[in-house]
């Protein structure tokens, strides 16, 4: 029993542990944002699949020859497998679309491997239950869970935060090494303990399920996937996009699994379905009542969003458990939950982004759940219990309707609203009454980008974080008005900074989203009223600027941290070494910093000192109804800058800063250090 459990474990803990991994890969080439993990997801529960499937048919060819066969496979790998920096590093991603550029990346760096550590959970307790008959077999399924759990536990908490992303890969293929060595063992083990072949095989074959037993198999897995996947995308619209995040979701969600397979009916039932029920309530009015504490506090939203899909995920979880095959190595039962986890987050990544322009996903989900958690209320209720089945019902339909309100309502709010990989992106029109305040204004999740005053006299007035008094807009005001300047903009928003361009100014502006260019261009007038010439790149900026001949900017703004999602790997030391090849030896680099949960001010006080630039921070205050509260840094070579009389009064230097232990790298950037749980 002890190696069946020393492989499993081994196997479920290298599973996870590869994909935090390969997110701190993708993210320097394929850009940052929710949609890289998004993507990830999808690819991580289709090799979930493949794998049991490919156990599936493996368990239908004798014992020897399954272990042969596996051990040859997981050989293949290791000789096969290289080293995945070497892979993404020198992958090209290609044109087209970012969802599938991922697959095909993580296709060629660890699909093998990946299928295989998939596949071996369901082969080796198929392999137990041949070799020892009277094992629980159901308890290595619980271990492959623990191993998970340990996996995405240790990843931010030790293996982030003291190993580099090439020796975080070194890890996994000395433990791919381990695994495959131990799982031979396991397979030697059981071709010397049976004994009779052929009445072995007789054993093998499966039964298959009743059609109610097989829909709960496929159904009720999609619905906890999809769960993960949605959750995963709402909070990282306004989080840092970075793995130790996602890894929290992906826990919660192992975890009920091995709740569930605990065998604890009473917890994933009627617990469960109560604890679910009032944190659906609870994230139900938080999300759509806008509350201030909800949009402040970013713990109480990870923790409400975690909590609900733990408790949602627990209660489907524990109904498959009911609806389980009486023996633990049918893998028709593994390859269904699988199966029905692909489908279930191919569904939220791919098909509602393409059908639906606003976030449908979690209400849809919630109601789908509550509504198979009461008629499970309404099955197991006797005489005695149907007034509160029936009081269950009533409030869910309230629910419902309270919900199905809200989105109406948000639509009929929004002037125009867009959605992508990359978000949901909407333009409201506010004060439409008001001739003066009457506005458009653009918002990604909840994250105001911007808004233009729609009275002709205040269009070209700079709005939001870019006001005159902000760190950037006192920049621009210090350079001499006696040249036109070069200026680079990373992050397009609504174009605001374009009121700054003069006659002969060029402005060329970095942006990844397709839509918010289309909203940019077809809504606001800043682009098309600028003095400057304007031009728009679409791409993730890193990598243009990284492909693009030298552009020699007097300033360059990095404007992609305005939102609480940061794309980190725009602000390594690497990337840094990108900019300064762009700047002119008197530039200035202008660094939007305004984030409710990361004090980035630290991160780059470390880089300044890194590349010997001059460093100082501007915040400025609301201070009248065009302007929004704002943390600029300001970075540059040259010493005088920070003497200018619109500088000078109000930049606080990096120098007395405290800085990271670590200098943000590809290599290594842990946010622990410079992340506040709460409201700063």
């Amino acid at each position: 029993m002890a190696f069946y459990s020393t492989a499993v474990f081994v196997g479920a803990f290298l599973l996870f542990l590869v994909q935090p991994v390969l997110g701190r890969f993708l993210l320097p080439v394929f850009g940052g944002g929710a949609a890289v993990w998004t993507a990830c997801l999808v690819f991580f529960q289709g090799g979930l699949f493949l794998g049991y499937l490919y156990a599936h048919f493996l368990g239908r060819i004798p014992l020897r020859a399954q272990v042969l066969v596996h051990a040859g496979f997981g050989v293949a790998a290791i000789l096969l497998g290289g080293d995945l920096r070497s892979f993404l590093d020198g992958f090209d991603a290609g044109p087209g679309d970012l969802f599938w550029g991922i697959q095909r990346a993580l296709v060629v760096s660890v699909g093998l491997p990946y299928v295989l550590l998939a596949g071996t959970s369901p082969t080796l307790q198929r392999w137990l239950e041949r070799a020892r008959p009277g094992a629980s077999a159901y308890r290595l399924y619980s271990i492959s869970n623990l191993a998970s759990f340990a996996a995405l536990l240790l990843y931010p908490t030790l293996i982030e935060r003291f190993f580099t992303r090439t020796e975080q890969a070194s890890i996994f293929r000395g433990g791919y090494v381990l695994f495959v060595l131990v799982v031979a063992v396991a397979g030697f083990d059981a071709v010397r303990a049976t004994s009779t072949g052929a009445r072995v095989e007789m054993e093998a074959v499966e039964r298959p399920g009743s059609r109610g037993r097989v829909l709960v198999w496929w159904l009720y897995p999609a619905l906890s996937s999809a769960w993960l996947v949605a959750v995963t995308q709402a909070v990282s619209q306004n989080v840092p996009p970075m793995p130790f995040l996602w890894l929290f979701f992906l826990a919660a969600y192992l975890a009920s699994y091995a709740f569930a397979f605990r065998g604890w009916n009473w917890v994933c039932g009627s617990v469960m379905t109560l604890a679910f029920a009032v944190q659906a309530v609870a994230l139900g009015f938080a999300h759509y009542g806008r509350l201030a504490l909800w949009d402040e506090h970013f713990g109480l939203q990870v923790g409400l969003y975690g909590g609900t899909l733990f408790c949602g995920a627990c209660f489907l979880h524990g109904r498959v458990y009911r609806a389980r095959p009486a023996r633990a190595g049918s893998s028709s039962f593994y390859l269904a939950l699988a199966g029905g986890g692909a489908i279930g987050g191919l569904l939220v990544a791919v098909v509602v982004p393409a059908i639906s322009s606003g976030w449908i996903e979690l209400p849809v989900l919630t109601l789908a759940t509550s509504l198979l958690a009461l008629l499970s209320t309404v099955r197991a209720s006797g005489r005695a219990r149907r007034p509160l089945t029936a009081l269950l019902a009533l409030l869910w339909v309230a629910f419902a309707g309270y919900l199905g309100y809200q989105e109406v309502q948000l639509r009929d709010q929004a002037l125009l609203r867009r959605r992508n990989s990359f978000g949901v992106h909407t333009v409201y029109e506010l004060q439409p009454e008001d001739p003066v305040f009457h506005r458009y204004q653009l918002h990604s999740g909840s994250i105001v980008h911007g808004w233009q005053f729609q009275r002709p006299e205040y269009r070209a007035e700079s709005t939001a974080y870019f006001t005159r008094q902000s760190g950037v807009g006192r920049a621009l005001r210090a350079f001499p008005g006696d040249r036109p300047l070069n200026i680079g903009v990373v992050g397009l928003g609504a174009g605001v900074l374009a009121t700054y361009g003069a006659k002969g100014d060029r402005m060329r502006f970095y942006e990844i989203d397709p839509k918010v260019i289309d909203l940019a261009e077809q809504t606001f007038t800043f682009l098309s009223d600028s003095a400057a010439d304007v031009e728009i790149v679409e791409g993730d900026a890193r990598i243009v600027l990284q492909n693009e001949p030298d552009q020699n900017f007097d300033l360059l703004v990095l404007d992609a941290f305005s939102g609480d999602a940061i794309p980190v790997h725009l602000l390594t030391s690497e990337c840094f070494e990108i900019y300064l090849r762009h700047l002119q030896a008197e530039g200035v680099i202008a660094v939007h910093v305004s984030s409710r949960y990361l004090d980035l001010v630290r991160v780059l006080a470390t880089t300044a000192a890194e590349h010997q630039l001059e460093g100082g921070w501007i915040s400025n205050h609301a201070e009248d109804l065009a302007a929004l509260p704002s943390t600029w840094v300001l970075l540059c070579r040259n010493r005088r800058f920070f003497s200018h009389p619109g500088i000078a009064p109000v930049a606080r230097s990096l120098r007395d800063v405290r800085r990271p232990s670590r200098l943000w790298t590809d290599e290594h950037a842990a946010l622990f250090e410079v992340l506040s749980w709460g409201q700063r």
